[in-house]
């Protein structure tokens, strides 16, 4: 039982996962329980969605809620390359039988430094309580450096000539060229 005016859902409660092409795995799972949420997108996606299990403080599903999503873009974004567009009503959503809402995002310029906050509210739902998930893109670059041939207790004749195999990756798990 939620009690009076404080809304059936609780958004700290709140569990979301972005997908993306090129997002790193990791960044890719499913975030549990938090009422604000941060995730890193490459600049080469140019889609995401955010799928969004609204629930109540025990963690059950709560379904037909009225969510309303206000997004936020950072910096000036012409409004014919981002959807949704920055807003100050927002658009409602509402949750289907398992408490899910999905928004859709396309950046189709996406820059470094570039941010978009959802924020979910609902007054029935959420009471005054708010839940913000934010993503930010940023410009791949090399993260990680590894060992790929000869593994190691590999070992050769001196003065021998040999080859190498280094792997470069970049913050989201991609190789990285030259």
């Amino acid at each position: 039982f939620a009690e009076s005016g404080a809304g059936t859902a609780t958004a700290a409660n709140t569990d979301a996962l972005v997908t993306a092409a090129g997002m790193s795995a990791a960044d890719q799972l499913k975030k549990d329980n938090a009422a604000s949420q941060t995730w890193t997108l490459p600049t080469t996606a140019t889609t995401a969605t955010v799928k969004f299990w609204i629930q109540t403080s025990s963690d059950t599903a709560t379904p037909a809620a009225a969510i309303t999503v206000t997004p936020t873009w950072s910096g000036t974004f012409g409004t014919a390359s981002v959807t949704p567009v920055t807003s100050t009503t927002g658009t409602v959503y509402t949750t289907d039988a398992l408490g899910n809402i999905s928004v859709t995002v396309t950046n189709d310029a996406p820059v470094a430094g570039a941010s978009l906050a959802l924020v979910l509210t609902g007054g029935a739902a959420f009471g005054a309580a708010t839940q913000t998930t934010t993503l930010t893109w940023a410009t791949p670059a090399a993260a990680s450096i590894s060992l790929s041939d000869p593994l190691s207790g590999v070992y050769v004749k001196t003065g021998s000539t040999n080859v190498t195999t280094i792997t470069v990756k970049d913050q989201f798990g991609g190789n990285v060229a030259n």
